[in-house]
């Protein structure tokens, strides 16, 4: 009887043992890339079969500028500091109280934030903190000393019952928590250091931080931490309130002065700051500040840096005076009831079981998002035009976009502008009268006529956009530097999607102006109009930085792209609900500056589902069907190896479209382009045939977080660099970049990841995060740079030709309309065609355009009712067919989408790659009658070997190269275990069946 007991024990735990493994099995060869990239593994051999005769250095086709690492990483430190320094805004500055001058520099450090920075954010977005410095130490390297006793409280509260954590969503997905702030009692602070105050009481500077991630957005109401108010992440808690009354109570006997800092990347509510029960006198956005940022936050406190970064987003007095609130989140459409929708939902792996795909979001606010809202209701509450109501815009704004205090005051003058053909060239003078040496972020704005064309035919027309930005070099004081820029006239043009179907000028005047921000913009624009503060304006503007051009009515200039010459038409209506007969006559209402009281809605726009949607949706999980077109060669050898693709016999690019490109392809067998476009997860595969390596893709918003030893085409272990185990640089959150104003800094920044990315063995980079800051509660606004297409899409262009210029192609991510995590699998994401157009494709385009980005990355969410990855006229008719896109697509994590996507439609939309390690037998089905995709599957494995000959994962080899593949020790072992399991199992399970027939025949 024991014996059979114990048979069974242990037959049940060799099977569960043996059942987990098949299960881990199957998961890691779904994340094979990913787990070998991280544990070292070698999965390809390198073998060298040239006479010796070739100089190594010609083969360094990326070939780096540094000669180690001992050289390379002390300059990503410096870069990354100085994105910190021109970065970093100063908000507020009342009485001089910043910068700390000798001899003023005792300071105390308030909020558990004070001793647990937030360096990035969660996830992808992570910093290795292991050489970043704490506050303390940063600030008193740069001469200042830091209240050891409230220090060390802090300290021990952290450790002990307060400071931030996040508690994970159930359900939420990979990533998602809500963040609790869980600021310290100041009973407590005060019990442990009021004593010491005084002692260290030049300043009291207070740390507000908040932390954001994938898969979740931050909460504007019904957080779950009791201690916020009103349930808003983003507002100050009720701790934090007391923390600030209390030091403010406390200012001018304990403390000279009180400064905030922002440590976050999602700007924080800021009506406080001129709340006089909390004595604020100097606040400092300072984002997430990546891996070395404080040393720089410290030399602007005590003024060896003068800060000079502007804000890359609207800051808010009051988060709910935003119209975007309103529809931001997840809602379900209505009428669910009278379908099927059990059979629209879809299992995916690391992600909730049964995915909702009946959740929409509607972008109600069409173009007026961000600045475009506040700068348009407020020049027509000024003018009396448009029923703006009574508009408070002090009220809702705390500081506008662009907006940016300097230790030092910059003046402008002698503004010209020229016009040849469709470039506008602007010239400005900008002189420092002030008393210290700074830099200026120097802003251009147009505002567009808003006539009766466009009200007929629903064009809206925001009162300013940025147009372009420069940043001056430093000057000394009464030092001056002309600043001249090239405006496109392309920007002048509006999208009309109801009439002319293109973009289109409307006739009147465009009005341009150079600015210190876009109220700044506003007011100088209604000073030309003739408007002064007796008219309701917050500031006098000045009309002499002010010009404009008449133009007449044309619709043909821009309907045609200049990079591709295809025509420009509308792709996107059935993303609009007012033009989407799916949608069966249901409509939104957008906002219009026609009628703003009429239009801004601060309620969620309710729609039903109905059954144009439901078949589009439902439609989208299916095959292609059967056809009779042709297939591509296979298998024709012709002796040509990858690497003899790069150049010809005189050293030019073979272009993509050159014959020999056809006759390359046809060395191709079925297999070898299945195992292509199936082998995608952070990478793309070997094969052996063409010499082909596996290339390294990298995931990470803000820098490379693997060591440098994680490549082995990288130069740190070719080369076998002493420091190979130490880990690139992470750089301060995208929004800081961004609001450096820098190009000229972004392309530093590009060149340098792409330095690293050689010496690390990255061909290619999951990102730069191109999603629009539509929210500041987006989960992921660390990863995206701005409300602004213009300053997002320009810094994200010169960092990618950065990038590029070393032989890292760019994903850009994710595209598109990606500006919420919340349930951001398969949501219905709404919008119209003008705004995807001017604002969330052209954070896309401009990257594409000018700085030549080679791929990107599809989102989880639909546009409209297309999912991402299948939409056609997004990859095929906007990427490739408008912006000239040259590269290839991958989808986001290809195992979350479960059911719900075929990968067959998702080569025919253009999309030509996995985030995946998928079975090739998916693509089987292909083999025969499917013509049409067997010809698709040739040109995406065309597009992804013509970008990775032109990357830096070619660099070492020659046509005399061989690639073999080897399979990870890991794997080997894991399939052994499978195999050692699965046999005692079967054993097992042989030998219990043998007993049981000996007792039944007994």
């Amino acid at each position: 009887m024991k014996v059979i007991l114990w048979k069974k024990i242990v037959g049940l735990v060799t099977g569960l043992v043996f059942a987990i493994l098949i299960t881990g099995t199957v998961i890691a060869g779904e994340n094979s890339g990913a787990i070998s990239a991280a544990l070292g593994a070698k999965t390809f051999e390198v073998i060298d079969n040239s006479d010796g005769e070739t100089d190594p250095a010609d083969l360094e086709y990326f070939p780096s500028s540094f000669d180690s690492l001992d050289e390379l990483i002390p300059d990503t430190q410096r870069i990354a500091e100085q994105i910190e320094a021109e970065g970093a805004v100063l908000l507020k500055n009342d009485n001089g109280a910043l910068p700390l001058e000798s001899g003023e520099r005792d300071v105390t450090l308030f909020g558990v934030t004070s001793v647990d920075p937030v360096y990035g954010g969660t996830g992808s977005g992570s910093v290795n903190t292991s050489t970043a410095p704490s506050f303390l130490t940063a600030f008193e390297e740069s001469g200042m000393t830091v209240n050891p006793t409230v220090w060390n409280y802090y300290k021990d509260a952290v450790d002990g019952d307060w400071g931030r954590y996040s508690q994970s969503i159930p359900g939420g997905g990979w990533g998602a928590a809500d963040g609790y702030v869980n600021e310290a009692p100041w009973s407590e602070v005060e019990t442990a250091g009021s004593t010491s105050f005084a002692t260290y009481g030049d300043a009291a500077i207070v740390v507000f931080g908040r932390v954001g991630g994938e898969g979740a957005d931050m909460k504007e109401t019904n957080h779950p931490d009791p201690d916020t108010t009103d349930g808003d992440y983003l507002q100050l808690t009720g701790r934090e309130k007391t923390l600030l009354s209390s030091v403010a109570a406390r200012k001018g006997t304990d403390f000279d002065r009180i400064i905030v800092l922002f440590n976050t990347a999602n700007m924080i509510q800021a009506d406080f700051l001129e709340d006089s029960d909390y004595g604020v006198d100097a606040a400092l956005w300072i984002g997430g500040v990546g891996q070395v940022g404080l040393y720089a936050v410290a030399d602007i406190l005590v003024g060896d840096v003068n800060p000079s970064g502007h804000t890359s987003d609207t800051f808010w007095n009051d988060q709910s005076a935003n119209p975007v609130s309103a529809n931001f989140g997840v809602y379900n459409f209505g009428d669910l009831e009278s379908f099927d929708t059990a059979s629209l939902y879809g299992t995916q792996v690391g992600s909730p079981s049964n995915q909702v795909y009946t959740n929409y979001v509607v972008y109600q606010e069409g173009v007026y998002m961000g600045y475009r809202y506040t700068e348009t209701r407020y020049e027509d509450f000024v003018m009396g035009t448009g029923n703006a109501g009574n508009f408070d815009y002090d009220a809702a704004v705390a500081f506008p976009f662009g907006f940016g205090l300097s230790y030092t005051e910059f003046e402008y003058s002698d503004f010209t502008v020229s016009r040849s053909g469709g470039i506008y060239e602007a010239s400005v003078t900008v002189t420092n009268v002030g008393d210290v040496a700074g830099k200026d972020a120097v802003q251009f704005y147009a505002q567009k006529p808003y006539t009766q064309y466009d009200i007929d035919n629903g064009i809206e027309k925001p009162s300013v956009e940025l147009v372009e930005f420069a940043k001056t070099e430093e000057l000394a004081p009464d030092a001056s530097q002309t600043v001249t820029v090239e405006i496109e006239e392309k920007y002048f043009a509006s999208y009309d999607a109801n009439n002319a179907g293109t973009y289109v000028l409307s006739a009147g005047d465009y009005y341009i102006t150079v600015a210190h921000d876009a109220h700044d913009a506003v007011n100088n624009i209604l000073a030309e109009k003739g408007f002064g503060v007796a008219d309701g304006m917050t500031a006098a503007g000045n009309a002499d930085l002010v010009t404009s051009y008449n133009l007449g009515f044309d619709d043909s200039t821009y309907s045609v792209s200049a990079v591709t010459g295809n025509a420009i038409g509308n792709l996107f209506d059935q993303a609009d609900v007012n033009r989407s007969a799916a949608f069966g006559g249901q409509t939104v209402t957008y906002i219009s500056r026609n009628n703003w009281t009429g239009t801004v809605s601060f309620d969620t726009v309710e729609l039903n589902l109905t059954q144009g949607v439901y078949d589009q949706l439902a439609a989208q999980k299916l095959d292609p069907e059967e056809d009779d077109i042709a297939y591509p060669n296979f298998g024709i050898d012709s002796g040509l190896m990858l690497i003899d693709m790069r150049v010809d016999s005189e050293g030019n690019p073979i272009p993509f479209d050159d014959p020999v490109w056809d006759q390359f392809m046809d060395q191709l067998t079925w297999d070898e382009i299945t195992y292509l476009l199936s082998t995608g997860l952070r990478k793309t595969g070997a094969i052996e045939s063409i010499a082909k390596p596996e290339t390294q893709d990298h995931n990470g918003p803000s820098g490379l977080g693997n060591p440098y030893n994680s490549g082995p085409l990288g130069l740190a272990n070719r080369t076998d660099d002493p420091r190979k185990n130490e880990s690139p640089m992470a750089y301060p959150t995208n929004g800081i970049v961004a609001a450096t104003f820098n190009q000229e800094l972004a392309l530093i920044v590009g060149d340098s990841w792409g330095e690293q990315a050689i010496w690390a063995g990255y061909a290619g980079l999951y990102g730069t995060g191109a999603n629009t800051h539509r929210s500041q509660y987006e989960g992921r606004a660390f990863e995206y740079y701005s409300e602004d297409p213009i300053l997002g899409g320009k810094i994200i262009a010169q960092t990618t030709a950065g990038l590029q210029a070393n032989g890292c192609y760019v994903y850009l991510k994710h595209f598109a309309l990606n500006e919420q995590e919340a349930n951001r699998i398969g949501i219905n994401t709404l919008v119209n065609e003008q705004a995807l157009r001017e604002i969330y494709l052209r954070m896309f385009e401009i990257p594409i355009i000018e700085g030549g980005a080679k791929n990107v990355m599809t989102a989880f969410n639909r546009m409209g009712v297309d999912y991402a990855p299948l939409s056609d006229a997004a990859i095929d008719g906007f990427l490739r067919g408008e912006a000239g896109m040259d590269g290839f697509v991958v989808t986001d994590y290809y195992t979350n989408y479960g059911a719900s996507m075929n990968r067959g439609q998702t080569l025919l939309a253009g999309n030509d790659l996995p985030d995946g390690d998928v079975s090739p037998s998916l693509l089987d089905v292909y083999e025969y009658n499917h013509g049409e995709v067997a010809q698709q599957m040739r040109l995406s494995a065309k597009r992804v070997l013509y970008t990775v000959v032109h990357s830096n994962a070619m660099n070492g080899i020659s046509s005399d190269t061989q690639i073999v593949q080897l399979t990870p020790t890991w794997q080997v072992a894991l399939i052994t275990l499978d195999i050692v399991f699965g046999a005692a199992f079967a054993g097992i399970s042989a030998w219990m069946v043998v007993d049981y027939f000996k007792k039944f025949n007994a």
